[in-house]
């Protein structure tokens, strides 16, 4: 019994970290969504696992809610094929 409410207890704990939104608001994020708002083209570089995808996401969900409609173009497999031809 014991050893089902830890279990229990872990489970609720790693859900609740899980669960609360952690988003850091930098001035960069603001003049992204700035300049986006505005018309311009923009582009985001980082190293993995940095918030890129994240910054995607709140930003197209403030700019939607706002009535702005937001498309995703995933172009990372253009120009991945294999070109070398086969001797």
């Amino acid at each position: 019994m014991v050893r089902q409410r830890r279990i229990a207890l872990r489970k609720l704990a790693v859900a609740s970290i899980v669960t609360i939104p952690l988003n850091v608001v930098r001035q960069a994020d603001e003049k992204l969504y700035n300049s986006l708002k505005g018309g311009d083209f923009c582009y985001v570089f980082n190293s993995r696992q940095m918030g890129k995808s994240s910054l995607l996401q709140q930003i197209s969900r403030r700019l939607k809610s706002e009535g702005y409609k937001c498309v995703y173009l995933d172009v990372t497999q253009l120009g991945s094929e294999d070109t070398t031809s086969a001797l």
